[in-house]
């Protein structure tokens, strides 16, 4: 969006307002799980986290946990991190988020920053994040059946959406 704003400034058309820093909420890591030891497509995570507030705020499936990794905007503000956008695999009902991330490497050996930090940091930890709606992946709210075609980490989102349907009793889905 900053980038939107400065071509709009340039262009004298600033039609979106300029970016500001997200105001994140902290969460607790309480889970996580290995999905796929030895596979060769690399290290999946199921990640479950708790709002450290107490009270869980509503989603729906198909929207977006966007992490500040390492908490940077918290730790240095004047420098954040470019933050991480991960598709939210499960429903409120569930009782928290839940990821599934792929454990990123980079060909020198180090991990990703967003991943690398949420699949090695220790359970109990603090997490910037706050939940961002996704309007353009919301399923539909009837029960016309419902074609998904997912591919590695991808089904994250996915996950959410079935494990919707099926709550609203729309039972006719498909996921390849």
């Amino acid at each position: 969006r900053h980038c939107h704003h400065q071509h709009g400034v340039l262009t004298n058309n600033p039609d979106l307002p300029d970016w500001q820093t997200p105001d994140y909420d902290a969460w607790h890591i309480t889970r996580r799980e290995l999905l796929n030891p030895g596979s060769a497509g690399g290290p999946c995570f199921h990640i479950e986290l708790r709002a450290a507030k107490g009270e869980l705020p509503t989603w729906s499936a198909g929207d977006i946990l966007e992490v500040d990794p390492h908490n940077s905007t918290w730790t240095d503000p004047t420098s954040p991190m470019p933050h991480r956008e991960y598709s939210i695999a499960s429903i409120p009902e569930d009782g928290a988020v839940h990821l599934l991330v792929r454990q990123m490497g980079r060909e020198d050996g180090t991990m990703g920053f967003g991943s690398g930090w949420l699949t090695r940091t220790e359970i109990g930890n603090e997490v910037a994040a706050r939940i961002r709606t996704n309007r353009n992946f919301h399923g539909p709210n009837d029960d016309r059946p419902l074609i998904l075609i997912g591919n590695g980490t991808g089904i994250a989102g996915l996950r959410g959406l079935i494990k919707a349907r099926a709550a609203a009793a729309h039972t006719r889905n498909w996921l390849f």
